[in-house]
């Protein structure tokens, strides 16, 4: 594989991976949006929860848990996420730097071509 078509593919997953970094933060703002609205809650509200088309009681507690839980791993999931970003922009760097040279090569072997070819 040319180091062109592996930076296209390196610029892929790269794309790829900052729509799943913005997916993650949109589930991150929505869950602590729930957890605000759970600080607002008093002992005596009810809290549901969607199992299948039914409504189930939960209780408060057990609700704020889950929630906890779920922005807990989704902050992993991000800064994963953000670990491999950062890791494959600096293949994309390095590839482009490669391909630069590359080209760099052959416009001055091509220029050095062109007086031989004229005499």
């Amino acid at each position: 594989m040319s180091e062109v078509e592996e930076y296209q593919q390196v610029a892929q997953k790269l794309d790829n991976l900052i729509e799943v970094r913005q997916k993650l933060q949109i589930q991150y703002n929505e869950n602590n949006q729930v957890k605000e609205e759970f600080s607002k809650l008093t002992p005596n509200n009810t809290v549901y929860k969607i199992i299948g088309p039914a409504l189930v009681e939960q209780s408060q507690q057990e609700s704020k848990l889950n929630v906890d839980k779920r922005i807990e791993f989704i902050q992993s999931e991000i800064d994963r996420t953000e670990n491999e970003i950062s890791t494959t922009q600096q293949k994309m760097q390095t590839l482009q730097q490669t391909i630069s040279k590359l080209q760099q090569a052959q416009v001055e072997a091509a220029e050095k071509a062109q007086p031989a070819a004229a005499a």
